[in-house]
């Protein structure tokens, strides 16, 4: 039986958040870690975590980590920019599927 089609239009449609925070700063000073799909586009990126990243050349942040290790990534890779630290959490030989960014001590998100 299918589902009704309100259900099934939602469900296409109205998507969560996909920045999830993994890690919660349970004390003043302790680092955040967050679960970031690799398609996320630069802009909805830099909205929450305040970056100024350029989405002249890359669309997604998965595309940003491409270019600045150079080559396709294995799991548990990792590479700073912005004063972030983002690790490749799921990736195959062709695309990367999820990250982990982990902010620094001292940041704050722009939209939580």
């Amino acid at each position: 039986m299918l589902p009704p089609l309100s259900v099934a239009v939602q469900t296409i449609v109205c998507r969560p958040s996909p920045l999830l925070r993994e890690r919660p700063a349970s004390e003043e000073g302790e680092i955040d870690t967050f679960a970031v799909p690799a398609l996320t586009r630069i802009d909805e990126f830099n909205s929450v975590f305040g970056t100024r990243f350029s989405d002249e050349e890359f669309d997604t942040i998965g595309g940003l980590v491409l270019h600045e290790l150079g080559r396709m990534p294995r799991r548990g890779e990792a590479v700073e920019i912005g004063g972030l630290e983002l690790k490749v959490q799921r990736a195959d030989r062709r695309r990367i599927d999820a990250l982990r960014v982990t902010t620094p001590r001292d940041f704050e998100l722009k939209a939580e």
